[in-house]
């Protein structure tokens, strides 16, 4: 069998070891008798596996415990959307930080949700007026506070 390697946006390349291990689970996770998507999300085996996908996410990549660690379905243009509908209220001013294209988008997403807007950063005015681009040190866990 020959292997391609997709180095496109979204889905990347897993080891074949990876992909033989999901593909003997998928039928049977844990001796369950059904796959991982088909157990409940509330279920102690899967709440156990949501623990330690976390875990090791936040070993990984050094994430304290001053950041929450969400695990969400859906492909970047549905996060536009979802942050801003689960995480401001209606009439809430959000920041946003437009270095380009994605951040266009992510923009034109919120603002069907909401209609106040503070642009931290807007690559285009910023070109446009000859600035420079400011430097931003408030803490992203000072606008998402995990309650630690």
């Amino acid at each position: 069998m020959s292997r391609v390697f997709n180095f496109s946006a979204g889905p990347a390349a897993l080891p074949l070891p990876v992909l033989e291990q999901i593909k003997a689970d998928l039928p049977d996770w844990q001796g369950l008798g059904m796959s991982v998507m088909e157990v409940s999300h509330r279920g102690k085996d899967f709440v156990e596996l949501a623990a330690r996908s976390e875990a090791n996410l936040r070993k990984l990549l050094n994430i304290s415990d001053d950041y929450a660690v969400l695990f969400t379905q859906g492909g970047a243009t549905m996060q536009f959307a979802m942050s801003p509908l689960n995480l401001a209220a209606p009439g809430d001013t959000v920041d946003y930080v437009v270095t380009g294209s994605w951040g266009k988008k992510a923009v034109g997403e919120a603002k069907k949700a909401t209609k106040e807007f503070k642009f931290a950063f807007d690559q285009a005015a910023q070109a446009a007026a000859k600035t420079q681009a400011p430097i931003l040190t408030k803490r992203i866990s000072s606008f998402f506070p995990t309650g630690k």
